[in-house]
C-alpha cells in the first residue's frame, strides 16, 4: 500500500529536518579524494560549506579488517586512515564551518570509532548494507541511520530496514543509487526511488555517481529529500574517485540547481499561485456583448462573444449556453461584459 504524504515520517540530523515539507538535504562525498591527508580534508570541508552543502561526508575503512593483505583495495585504504584524533580535527572543522560532518564506516573496527567521535547521523554503504554483524554494531549508536541501497533487490533493503527497526533505531533515510563508477544512464533506474517511497514511510535519498547534474534534479521530482555527491578540490592530486567527482564549482552548480528546482515544485496541491490570482481575471476570456443589446431583448448566439474583457469581467464562458435564449434586464453597450444581473 502506497506511503501518504500526511504519514511519511520526518528525519532530525542536527537541527535539519528531512522530510517532504523541508528543503532538500546535499551531502557533499568526500571519497577517497583527500588522499589520507589530513590538510586536504579539512579544505574540502570548506570547500563543501562555501558550495552550500548541508553536510560533507567521509568514508571511515580499515584495511585490515575490510580487505585480504596487498590486494589493490587494502594498499589504497591503508594509507588513508585517519586517526582518532584525526577524525575529531575533522570534526571540529565541520562544526567551525557549520556544514554537519558524518561518515559511512565500512567494517565493525570503524563505526567503534565513532563512539569516541560523536555523529548526528552515520551511513551504511551498499556494499555493507547485507553486514547483518554491521547493522547491529551501528544500532547501538542510537543514532540516525542513512541506509544505501546499491545493488540490491527490495527484499534486501526490507530486511536491512527491519533489522535496524528491531534493534531500536526509527530514524532511516534509504538512498536509491547504482553502485557503478561512473554510472551511465541507462544503468540508473531512477524510477525506483518510487518504489522506495512507496514501500516505506521514511525519507528517501539519492547517490549520484554520474557526471551530470541532471539525475540528481530528477531524483528530487521523484521525490528524493537527500542528494549526494562525489566531491574534489584538485583532481591532480590522484586518486581512484577524481575522475568522476564533481569540482567544487561543478558542486556549486549543482547546489544551486537543486535549490532552483526545488523552488518550482510547489506543494502537493492544485490550485494557482498566489501571483496567478492577479491574473485570471486578465487572462480568461468572459462573455461579452458583440453589438449592442437593449433592455428585454432576446440573447441568441449571434451577439454574444468570448473575448479578454476590458472593464471588470462578466460571466465566464461556462456559462454561454445558459445565457442563451434568456432575455436582458438591463441595456448592454457592445464590448461590455454580460454580468449575472443582466439575465
Amino acid at each position: 500500500m502506497a506511503i501518504s504524504n500526511r504519514t511519511r515520517k520526518i528525519v532530525k540530523i542536527g537541527k535539519r529536518t528531512i522530510g517532504d515539507r523541508s528543503p532538500v538535504f546535499i551531502v557533499a562525498e568526500t571519497g577517497t579524494n583527500h588522499n589520507g591527508n589530513i590538510e586536504v580534508a579539512i579544505k574540502m570541508i570548506e570547500a563543501a560549506k562555501r558550495c552550500g552543502a548541508d553536510a560533507v561526508k567521509f568514508q571511515t575503512i580499515d584495511a585490515d579488517a575490510s580487505y585480504i593483505k596487498d590486494t589493490l583495495p587494502y594498499n589504497i585504504y591503508k594509507h588513508m586512515k585517519f586517526t582518532l584524533n584525526d577524525w575529531k580535527r575533522l570534526k571540529k572543522a565541520a562544526l567551525q564551518n557549520n556544514i554537519i560532518f558524518f561518515s559511512a564506516p565500512a567494517d565493525v573496527l570503524s563505526v567503534d570509532i565513532f563512539k569516541a567521535v560523536k555523529l548526528p547521523v552515520i551511513k551504511i554503504s551498499s556494499g555493507s548494507m547485507t553486514n547483518i554483524a554491521l547493522v547491529r554494531r551501528m544500532a547501538k549508536l542510537k543514532i540516525p541511520v542513512m541506509i544505501s541501497t546499491g545493488m540490491s533487490y527490495l527484499s534486501e533493503v526490507k530486511m536491512v530496514v527491519s533489522e535496524f527497526e528491531r534493534r531500536g533505531v526509527k530514524d532511516l533515510i534509504i538512498f536509491h543509487c547504482t553502485s557503478l563508477y561512473p554510472a551511465g544512464p541507462d544503468q540508473l533506474n531512477l524510477n525506483a526511488i518510487k518504489v522506495l517511497r512507496e514501500s516505506f514511510s521514511y525519507p528517501i535519498g539519492y547517490s549520484d555517481h554520474t557526471r551530470s547534474d541532471l539525475p540528481s534534479v530528477a531524483a528530487i521530482c521523484l521525490g528524493a529529500r537527500v542528494v549526494e555527491k562525489h566531491f574534489t578540490i584538485d583532481r591532480n592530486i590522484g586518486g581512484p574517485e577524481q575522475s568522476f567527482s564533481y569540482s567544487a564549482v561543478e558542486l556549486k552548480r549543482l547546489v544551486d540547481n537543486i535549490r532552483y528546482i526545488e523552488k518550482t515544485l510547489g506543494d502537493l496541491k492544485k490550485s494557482p499561485s498566489p501571483k496567478e490570482f492577479g491574473v485570471r481575471d486578465k487572462y480568461r476570456r468572459c462573455l461579452i456583448a458583440e453589438t449592442d443589446i437593449k433592455k428585454g431583448q432576446i440573447i441568441g448566439r449571434d451577439i454574444v462573444g468570448m473575448k479578454r474583457p476590458l472593464v471588470k469581467p462578466g460571466l465566464s464562458t461556462a456559462y454561454f449556453e445558459k445565457v442563451i435564449g434568456k432575455k436582458s434586464k438591463k441595456n448592454i453597450k457592445k464590448n461590455f461584459p454580460i454580468y449575472s444581473d443582466c439575465v
